[in-house]
């Protein structure tokens, strides 16, 4: 029980110092995060341009770059043209008949095209410049980010404890681990002696 308290201990320091370590080796990383998304808030301000061009769906939509942009769009278009008519055909109408599905899938899709050509017309006609430069240094966040989880990766990763200041703990690990190896030598050397006692006393019987 002892060694396990001291194991279980030892574990929580190493990851409290393992946190600390990630946190200063990512510090730079995420401060520049911190500045460059105040640069985006900035840009936004200045130019007054809408809030709802400074979000994920918006740039996957109109600047889709790498994998998470295309699962979003996907899941997105899921629900458009998947959830949401067979959800209205199936669980509102009063009757199911394949010409009100295919009602529903034009109206969806009239809404969807309308509001995406709107959208985008009015982001190319007025803040084209200016989200392009915004789409620059997300990518830049995007990739701080992809750097502080290689860092963290690699933290945790690393079985050199030596930073850690472990010593102590291994320390009394060692010195409870002996303990316990002398104890069980001591019930040993018993068992041995109280067998050998005993053929002696069956022996002379």
């Amino acid at each position: 029980a002892k060694i396990k308290k001291a194991k279980e201990k030892r574990d929580k320091y190493k990851e409290s110092k393992v946190s600390e370590r990630i946190d200063m080796e990512t510090a730079s990383l995420r401060e520049d995060n911190k500045n460059l998304k105040q640069g985006i808030k900035t840009i936004f301000h200045q130019n007054k341009i809408p809030s709802i061009f400074n979000t994920k769906l918006f740039y996957a939509f109109y600047f889709p770059k790498g994998f998470t942009d295309f699962i979003l769009l996907v899941s997105v278009l899921l629900i458009l043209f998947l959830a949401i008519p067979c959800g209205i055909y199936f669980f509102l109408l009063p009757e199911e008949k394949i010409l009100y599905l295919i009602l529903i899938y034009l109206v969806v899709f009239t809404i969807f095209f309308a509001l995406y050509v709107t959208i985008g017309n009015k982001a190319k006609d007025k803040h084209m410049d200016a989200l392009i430069q915004i789409k620059g240094i997300r990518e830049n966040i995007r990739m701080n980010r992809k750097k502080i989880a290689i860092i963290k990766r690699d933290i945790k990763r690393d079985r050199d404890e030596s930073p850690y200041g472990l010593e102590n703990f291994d320390e009394k690990l060692a010195k409870l681990q002996a303990e316990l190896e002398d104890i069980n030598q001591q019930k040993k050397d018993a068992l041995a002696t109280f067998d050998s006692t005993t053929s002696h006393v069956i022996s002379e019987d």
